[in-house]
């Protein structure tokens, strides 16, 4: 499976540059992953567009080499699995207020027996390789959003 260098940096403890991208243009997108950013977030939650366009923007970042990452509107399994199966290498889930929300929000990026992630990675299969679905689990990063003052309260747990 493609490695995913934002994992590793982050695992190592070591800064990361990320681009941000609220436009559903491909092109932008992989303009911006050839300019020197470790990964690229194709942004659903306040980006202009729909998730056609996040598809796109994810398939144009991973012919760079920056990390495709999505942040997705909602903590949805049905859209975070379809985002991953799309090919992003990690989801930032906003609004993650609870333990419960947390782990709603993991299970939807892992596959059983970690998770509740549905098998069918069409895309990520073309990105991560054919051992895409053996790896993802330890390979897809998962990144809570936290942003309230009840998810602070509940950090502890929640982490």
């Amino acid at each position: 499976m493609r490695s995913n260098r934002l994992g590793e940096l982050l695992a190592a403890g070591e800064l990361a540059t990320n681009a941000w991208v609220s436009t559903g243009d491909p092109y932008a997108a992989e303009v911006l992953g050839h300019c020197g950013f470790d990964s690229v977030t194709i942004d659903l939650q306040h980006g202009m567009f729909g998730i056609e366009s996040a598809i796109r923007c994810l398939q144009a970042v991973s012919a760079t080499p920056s990390v495709p990452i999505v942040r997705c509107r909602s903590n949805d399994a049905a859209d975070i699995g379809h985002l991953l199966d799309a090919g992003a290498y990690g989801v930032i889930c906003p609004n993650v207020d609870t333990v419960e929300a947390a782990e709603r929000f993991v299970a939807a990026c892992r596959y059983p027996p970690a998770g509740r992630r549905s098998y069918g990675p069409s895309r990520g299969l073309l990105y991560g390789g054919v051992d895409y679905a053996v790896h993802a689990d330890d390979t897809v990063l998962a990144i809570a959003m936290i942003e309230s003052r009840a998810a602070v309260e509940h950090l502890d747990a929640i982490l």
